[in-house]
């Protein structure tokens, strides 16, 4: 993890992982941690926490196992959860291409596959886009 987060907001986004990875055991693809906490070097305490879950289905029951776990933590307010399934992943690229070209050079996985790294997106959707 980028070694300028500050140890306690570390250790939280790390038990964060931790505890979606366990209660979501089977259905959980990947965690991952992107943005300003991956490619910035200065970091405060209070900074915004991007994460993405990936599932393979998704379910209320997963719903409520993930907000169980977002409310256990102290930094429910300043974590943004982006949730959604591999197919989802895999066909959001054209609506948000900024988005995941920016993810792409700047991510870390927390727990499970590296689903970023393979993501395509398409020059014809970023074009337009910008």
């Amino acid at each position: 993890m980028n070694s300028n987060i500050p140890i306690k907001l570390s250790a939280d986004i790390q038990s964060l992982a931790s505890s979606l990875t366990e209660s979501l055991s089977e259905n959980l693809v990947s965690v991952v941690l992107y943005g300003g906490m991956v490619k910035n070097d200065f970091i405060k305490e209070t900074d915004r926490v991007k994460m993405m879950i990936v599932l393979k289905e998704v379910t209320i029951s997963c719903l409520d196992k993930i907000s169980e776990a977002l409310i256990s933590t102290k930094r429910a307010r300043q974590i943004q959860l982006l949730t959604l399934t591999t197919s989802d992943l895999n066909t959001s690229t054209d609506v948000f291409p900024i988005k995941f070209l920016d993810m792409q050079q700047d991510y870390e996985v927390l727990s499970g596959d590296d689903v970023v790294k393979e993501l395509e997106v398409g020059r014809d959707n970023l074009r337009f886009r910008c």
